[in-house]
Formats: structure tokens, sequence, C-alpha cells
């Protein structure tokens, strides 16, 4: 009986084992379930990089909503905007990137470059279209994973994260085991965690994926990359060591620690430096260029990229030198033409600027930005024929580029084409609906063409999406005015006086719409402020002050304006100050306000006495 007894504890012994294990790789089986669902809606939903490591390595970036696509390799960079054919770039991928670069390196790019991915290069054949969508093909394969037995092999805290690892056997019995390594911040306290390996046999099998033998081994690094300050993008690291400051140190601008791992070689001070100059960091970044140009004073892209730091600094003479070195290293790269040009036009040089997009132009024709900055140096020199000719091209090149119909816009809303101008900015806003500016010069076509409610309805919305835009309010204070709502007029001035308290020019209209606000000694106050903000505007500013000391029974204070400014020209140089006052005097006629001393005035401004 005794050994009877024995036999049955040792079987409901193992028996319990078995019902534990059996509950452990149930719960394995749902945590890697549930994560593997919340990394693809997560990396669906952000700018996505992942690292490959195949026979031929390659990086791959992808921005969510059907946004363009990249893919480094040492054959260069392959771009492509959603629904369009890949092109081709002579830029290979930098050697020796580690498979956790997506995730853990700190790097950055800047946010607007992903506007050119696919609008310059050359066409890519058939064969390498084949290839490049097998490459992403295998990506998503490795994403959509869901093996139904998994079992945790590792789980450990290391470099501020808390890892998992997790294995499962390959569909193929002579591939290698599935291996899925998910982590997150230490700090971070949901129970979400990302997907940042795979590794496993995959292949293709015409169009589709195919589980692989031993010799299909693929292994893929994830990661993303995030919006932030001073318009670039920084890596997941970066990201989290910034989200961790705000928490620890509501965001006090103290600059990123230094990792162990950030210095050393050119790719770490070339990346250090991004990350410091999409924190703001300016002087930062390019210290850390400078160090990376002192390992290698022959790679292109670190004068390329320190040159637009010192641009976003304001130092752009430094910039152009920097561009300069930049086209001596590579000759062929229309980027840094473009870059230079675009620092020229900053400065004022526009002919500068053109001769440089000329040469991108040469180097890449279907290099639609380089048209496009082209067009905006044109319409600065008031060549608008010539604008709209390269905003055209950029269309013909990416029917979806907004910001040229937008530009194209301005461009005939000047030449007086108000119906065509409205056309383009109706064009831009079904592109980008979110694109305030769009609405905000559609208000202005649309006001030019008398349609107030229609310019009031576009600047309303446009201020919803930028409420921050000091000359929307400006505006919208002029339709008003012209509606006669002198006092939403006025509360808009003032709201973009807030914004922008230097900026003379809303002094001088604020000054204007209280005198038919009847606030005479308002209007005075306005101007004076005018006066010191805007001095060369003196003589337009000072009708204005004239008539409020007028309107306010200050006769001779007003009258010694009047004399004493009576031929002076307004700046436009198209009247006199006579000439305006008297202009005024009709307009307020029109509106009901009136004054017993006008008429002397009047006499005054049209006599043949000159001023004292």
């Amino acid at each position: 009986m005794i050994s009877i007894r024995k036999n049955i504890v040792v079987i409901l012994a193992v028996g319990s084992s078995v019902l534990a294990l059996s509950t452990l790789w149930a719960q394995d089986a749902k945590f890697v379930a549930d994560n593997l669902k919340y990394s693809r809606e997560f990396y669906s939903k952000v700018h996505f990089v992942a690292i490959a490591e195949l026979t031929e390595p390659f990086k791959y970036d992808r921005y969510p909503s059907g946004g363009p696509e990249r893919i480094q390799c040492d054959a260069g960079t392959y771009l492509r905007q959603s629904g369009k054919p890949w092109t081709h770039v002579d830029q290979k991928m930098r050697s020796g990137v580690p498979i956790d670069y997506a995730e853990r390196d700190r790097y950055f790019m800047t946010f607007a470059l992903k506007d050119d991915w696919g609008r310059m290069g050359e066409p890519v054949n058939k064969d390498a279209t084949r290839k490049l969508d097998g490459w992403i093909k295998l990506v998503d394969a490795a994403l959509n994973a869901a093996p139904a037995a998994v079992k945790l092999v590792d789980k450990s805290e290391t470099e501020g994260k808390t890892q998992w690892i997790f294995e499962a056997p390959s569909e193929n019995p002579d591939g290698v085991p599935i291996r899925l390594t998910l982590r997150k911040p230490i700090s971070d306290k949901t129970e979400k965690v990302l997907l940042h390996e795979f590794s496993g046999s995959l292949r293709l099998e015409g169009d589709k994926v195919a589980p692989g033998g031993a010799a299909d081994r693929v292994r893929f690094g994830f990661g993303y990359m995030m919006r932030g300050p001073g318009g670039s993008e920084v890596s997941e690291r970066v990201w989290e060591e910034m989200q961790q400051a705000r928490e620890e140190k509501g965001a006090s601008g103290d600059e990123e620690p230094e990792s162990p791992a950030s210095a050393g070689t050119v790719e770490d001070f070339f990346n250090r430096a991004g990350a410091k100059k999409a924190a703001g960091n300016l002087d930062g970044a390019i210290a850390d260029y400078d160090r990376a140009i002192q390992i290698d004073p022959k790679d292109a892209a670190i004068y390329n990229n320190r040159g637009l730091a010192k641009q976003a600094k304001g130092d752009l003479d430094a910039a152009i030198v920097d561009f300069n070195r930049a086209i001596q290293l590579n000759p062929k790269d229309a980027i840094a033409y473009s870059n230079r040009g675009n620092t020229k036009r900053d400065k004022g040089d526009l002919d500068g600027a053109i001769l440089d997009y000329n040469r991108a132009i040469r180097l890449d024709r279907k290099y639609a930005y380089a048209y496009y900055d082209r067009g905006l140096a044109k319409k600065q020199k008031s060549d608008l024929d010539g604008a709209i000719a390269d905003y055209n091209r950029v269309i013909e090149l990416d029917p979806k580029f907004a910001k040229a119909y937008c530009d194209r816009g301005v461009a005939k809303r000047r030449k007086g084409d108000l119906d065509g101008a409205i056309s383009d900015y109706d064009r831009t806003v079904e592109l980008d609906p979110k694109y305030a500016i769009a609405y905000f010069n559609r208000g202005n076509a649309k006001g030019d063409k008398g349609d107030l409610e229609g310019a009031i309805a576009d600047y309303n919305r446009g201020i919803e999406l930028n409420p921050k835009d000091s000359k929307a309010y400006d505006y919208r204070a002029e339709v008003h005015a012209k509606k006669k709502e002198y006092d939403a007029a006025v509360s808009d001035t003032l709201r973009a006086i807030e914004l922008d308290p230097k900026k003379g020019d809303y002094y001088l209209d604020l000054g204007w719409y209280q005198l038919f606000n009847r606030k005479p000694r308002e209007a005075i106050a306005a101007s004076l402020k005018a006066l010191e903000l805007s001095p060369d505007d003196a003589v337009t500013i000072k009708t204005n002050l004239a008539h409020g000391y007028l309107f306010d029974n200050q006769f001779d204070k007003a009258k010694t304006i009047y004399l004493k400014n009576k031929n002076a020209r307004l700046r436009d140089g198209k009247r006199t100050f006579s000439q305006a006052a008297l202009d005024d005097f009709k307009e307020f006629q029109d509106a009901g306000i009136t004054h017993p001393d006008i008429d002397k005035i009047k006499a005054l401004l049209t006599s043949k006495t000159e001023a004292p």
C-alpha cells in the first residue's frame, strides 16, 4: 500500500507540473500576442524604422498613413512617395549599422526631408523594384508574426530597459526557431511592450513570404522616430530621454546626458550632433560635427549637416562655407547645391540662390524641391511668370506637392488672377487639410474679390489650425473693418499685437480702427506706439495721429501735424500726406464720423501755403 500511495503522489506531482507549465505557456502566448498587436498598431502611427541583417543588409524608413518610404543599402538609397515608383540616388547606407540602431542609437533627421523622398533621383528598373518590394514584405511578415506556441527564455534589465526574449518553433522543420525580443523603459509602468527584434527563417516565394529553411535566416531590428523641438525628428532613445526629462524636471531644457557609447567614432559624434540639433542645442550640435570632421575631414555629409545647423542658428556665411566644402567633396550632390541656394536666399542673394538651384536641377532633373525653391526665389524677385513655370514643373513631377499649389496661388494673386489663385488654394487644402497658410491665403484672395464672409470663414479655419500666427488676426481684422465691424477689428488687432508686440504695422492699423470706433485717445496712443516701432512709416502714421488729435478736440496739435507734413509723400510714393488725409475724411464721412473743424483742416491742406 505504501508503494502505491507513493506512486499516486508522484503522478499527482507530475500532473501539477504539467498543468502549471501549460498555464505559463498560455500566459506567455497571450503576452506575446497582445504586444505584437500593440507593436503593429504603434509602428503604423509613427515614423517606423527597421534594420535588416540579410545577405544584403538594409535600413528601411516608412511614414504613417501611406507616407513616403526609404531604403538605404550598399547599392545606394531608394525613395518613393505613396503610390509612386521607386527612385535611386547614389547615397549608400553608412557601414556597420548595428541591428539595434533603430531603437537605441542617438540619431536624428530633418523632418522636412521626407518631402524630398521620391522627388529626386533616377527611375528604378523592374528587377530592383521587385527586390525592394520583397524586402518590405519580409519586414511586414516579421511584424505580423503570430506564433502559436511561444515560451519565455529570458527576462532581464539592461541599459535602462526591461527585456523579454521569447522563442517559438519554425513552421518549416528545417528552419531555425523564431526569436522575439520585446523591450520597454524600466520607468514605463504600463503593460505595453514593443517588439524590437525578430529573427527566424523567412523566404520569398514569388510575391509571398513563406517559412524558410536554415539558409533563409533573417534578423530585423525595429524602432521609431518622433518629431522633436526645432522641426527635426529624434530616435527612439532620444525621445524616451526627452520624455523622462520632462517628467523628472518639467522640461528644464538641460542638455541630454552623454551615453558611454556616444563619443569616439564619426558615427557617434554625427548621431549625437543630430540629437542636439533636434533638441535645439545648435552650439552643441556644431561642436560635435566639428569633432566628427576632425576624425573624417572628407565626409561631405558632415559638412552638409553642420551647414544646416549653422543656417538654423543664423550664421549664414559660415553655413555657406560648409556647403561649399560639401560640394567640393561631392560635386554631384544636388541637395548640397539646393541647401546653399536656400542659405543665399536667406541672405537676400536671390541671383546667387537661383544659380545654385539651376546647378541642382542640372544634376537631378527630377528634383522637385529645387524647382520649388527656385520658384520661391523668382517670386521674391517679382518674376511671377518664372515662378509659376517652376511651380508648374513641381506639380508635373509630383501632383500631390501641396505647397507648390499654394505658392503658385500666391503668384497668381499678385498677377491679379484671383480665380486661379483660389483654385490653387482649394487644391492645397484638399491635399493638406491642416495647412493653415493655405486658408489664410485663400481668405486674402476671397477678400480681394469682395467675398468677405468667405474670407472670414477661411481665416477662422486657419486660426483654428494655428492660433499663434499674428498675421491671421491682422488679415481678419481688415475684413471686419470692411464690414464696419470695428469692435471685432480692434479685438483681432489687439490679439495680433499680443502675439507680435514689436510690429509697428499692427499699431498703425489699431489706430485707424479706433478712429472709426470713435475712440480718438486710443487712436492717439496706438499711433504714438507705431511711430516708435516703425519710424520709416512716419508720414502714414502721422495722418492717423493728426486725425486722433482732431477728433479729441486738440485742434492746435492736429493743425501742426497737418501743416508740417502736408507735402510729404507716403512711403509708397503714390500719394502725399494731404491727399491721404483728404481721402480719409471722405471715408470718415461715409461712415458718419464728422467734426466741426474738418472743413478748416481741408482748407489748410488744399491751400497753396507751404508747410512751415
